[in-house]
């Protein structure tokens, strides 16, 4: 990215994505798979699995979180661009995203003897069905074709990919319009938007981390903590509305305005602290930078191939370790390899 006293920096990028990534895992195994908890006994001590659950319930921020930066850095890309140019950048980006999706996906397909059953949902309606189905889920269409999905959470590479193409767009209509693109996005749900399209909910996130890196505002926050004394103040208000913010979420539910202003807050104290404070955060940097693979394949891991043995550590908090451990190892290589395509195709 750009002057970190302008726009926060890829560490900034990698510490959120890391935080992010975290949440997914404890959000997917906690949040929606009671029935493996009561199958393998999990220890929740010294919390109630009632609360775990609650936690796990309002991780699913992490979304938020990945579409704020999708906001924000396709901003930095496209803001300087001609709109014919933005249309270029968006399809380059596209199969930068897809490129690495691509060999998840054969990697999956390829290992799906471990649980062959589930690709019997490409075939039920027939083998002309199946070709179609297929291309749809290869391509990050299913969820908008209605397709049938080899992974179920890979519902989000088809959002990603609608978000690329929407991003020339929203680029133009907030330079043009401003912060009031960012409210009118706040209230998507009051304006007939189905309230179950994934757009009604992450609008606000996605224009207001592309508004913030549009008017450069990390630049004003950089020149006002000109001392240490501010920076602390700083850190602490901003470190205490992301938690706060989100204990609050976790009690009344609250809408996508909290969701948005809890990531903003988390940005922020990131920014201070990582950018401007010089602390590094290595591991959640480290699980950031595999964040994509991390999302990719931990589903398969948790949920399809090795569910036992996930579980096996028995405590909430060894179990998302391993999960995690399990992921990382399955996502280096993949990366390596990733890389080594991208590159190739001059689109690293």
């Amino acid at each position: 990215m750009e002057n970190v006293n302008r726009h926060f920096s890829l560490r900034v990028t990698n510490t959120l994505k890391g935080i992010a990534i975290l949440l997914m895992l404890f959000h997917h195994l906690f949040a929606q798979s009671e029935t493996f908890e009561d199958v393998y006994g999990v220890v929740f001590s010294p919390f109630t699995r009632d609360r775990v659950n609650l936690a796990s319930s309002g991780a699913v921020i992490c979304v938020t979180m990945f579409v704020f930066l999708t906001g924000y850095g396709m901003m930095l890309g496209l803001r300087q661009r001609s709109f014919r140019e933005r249309e270029t950048y968006a399809v380059r980006r596209y199969f930068k995203l897809m490129i690495p999706f691509w060999v998840v996906y054969a990697a999956s397909i390829a290992t799906s003897f471990l649980r062959s059953d589930h690709l019997h949902m490409y075939f039920k309606d027939g083998k002309l069905s199946a070709v179609r189905y297929i291309l749809t889920d290869a391509l990050g269409f299913s969820t908008f074709a209605g397709t049938p999905g080899y992974n179920e959470t890979w519902w989000y590479v088809s959002f990603a990919v609608f978000l690329i193409f929407l991003m020339p767009l929203v680029t133009t209509l907030i330079q043009r319009y401003g912060i009031a693109v960012v409210l009118l996005a706040g209230f998507a749900k009051s304006f007939g938007i189905d309230t179950g399209k994934p757009i009604a909910r992450f609008a606000f996130a996605l224009t207001l981390g592309a508004w913030l890196a549009d008017r450069e505002l990390l630049d004003r926050v950089e020149r006002y903590l000109n001392t240490s004394a501010r920076r602390v103040l700083f850190l602490l208000l901003t470190f205490f509305l992301s938690i706060g913010g989100y204990a609050v979420h976790l009690k009344w539910n609250l809408n996508p305005w909290a969701n948005g202003f809890i990531t903003l807050s988390l940005v922020l104290f990131l920014f201070t602290l990582v950018d401007l404070c010089r602390v590094r955060l290595r591991f959640l940097e480290f699980c950031g930078v595999y964040s994509m693979n991390i999302f990719l394949i931990h589903t398969l891991i948790y949920e399809r191939y090795f569910t036992k043995l996930v579980y096996s550590p028995k405590h909430f908090v060894l179990i998302e370790l391993l999960l995690l451990a399990l992921s990382l190892a399955g996502s280096i290589p993949l990366s390596i390899l990733q890389k080594a395509i991208l590159k190739r195709l001059r689109l690293n």
